[in-house]
């Protein structure tokens, strides 16, 4: 599920985040990457095997049998949006989640940064926000660095000085766009803020 537009790395080839779960409403699953060097063939797709992008995409409905899963990667990330951060020399995925810090749940929007796409950093908080789904992490719509008083989701990083078809190259200012969820299931609006990375060297 919820797969990852492709972002083209410095080798040619285009990878992708997914989701796996190979039984459907059961426990079990994680994170793959799978990459391709021609977008326009989908039998050239192959995800991480653990040693390798080796595994090949094939369908049950073709084949009458379940495909090999790919390596779950070693990460507590879910799917995100995944950008290059030129300025930083890493992949970057922003995703809404949940983790403890210093001894307080806090909910917002993370990120995690990779030289490899296989190997990923610990999630770091970008901002703190409301999300409905996790209960008693709901922070005070008055507190410092806090996005919203309503729930946030669906977050990227977007550089407007990018000109790649799918923004998927980032320098060290950008934006953090993210969809504030007001009340009524659709009554919603688009929100960005401007971002500014530094490194610690």
């Amino acid at each position: 599920m919820s797969p990852t537009h492709p972002v083209r790395a410095s080798d040619g080839y285009y990878y992708s985040l997914v989701e796996l779960y190979p039984e459907y409403l059961k426990p079990g699953g994680g994170l793959c990457v799978m990459r391709t060097d021609n977008l326009n063939d989908p039998a050239r797709w192959r995800a991480w095997d653990g040693s390798g992008f080796n595994l090949r995409m094939t369908s049950p409905y073709l084949t009458g049998r379940p495909a090999l899963p790919c390596k779950y990667l070693d990460t507590e990330l879910g799917v995100g949006y995944v950008v290059y951060n030129a300025y930083l020399a890493r992949y970057m995925q922003v995703i809404r989640a949940a983790q403890w810090i210093d001894g307080r749940l806090v909910c917002g929007i993370f990120y995690a940064l990779s030289a490899d796409l296989i190997h990923w950093s610990k999630l770091q908080l970008i901002a703190e926000g409301k999300l409905s789904e996790w209960g008693g992490c709901d922070p005070s719509p008055q507190g410092p660095g806090v996005l919203e008083p309503v729930s946030v989701g669906y977050p990227s990083i977007i550089d407007h000085d990018d000109t790649t078809i799918n923004f998927e190259r980032a320098g060290r200012t950008g934006h953090l766009y993210y969809v504030r969820f007001n009340q009524g299931a659709y009554d919603r609006d688009l929100v960005r803020v401007p971002l500014t990375f530094a490194r610690e060297d």
